[in-house]
């Protein structure tokens, strides 16, 4: 899983950040099915309608979620 910040810096202390994750099935052949979502900072994560826990990913799919 990729986690890219939508700032590089923050002006001040506290300001909010949102991070996107893109989830990406490396297989050349083989569907996936997400099992768990957790950040190493954030710990465990939501996702979204079409990236979450039990999503299937086809073989070289992705999916994004903030």
């Amino acid at each position: 899983m990729a986690k890219v910040a939508d700032l590089t810096e923050v002006s001040e202390p506290g300001e909010d950040v949102t991070y996107t994750y893109t989830v990406t099935n490396t297989s050349a052949d083989e569907a996936v099915t997400i099992d768990s979502l957790e950040d190493d900072l954030l710990g465990p994560l939501a996702g979204d309608a079409d990236c979450q826990i039990g999503t299937v990913l086809a073989a070289g799919a992705s999916c994004d979620f903030d």
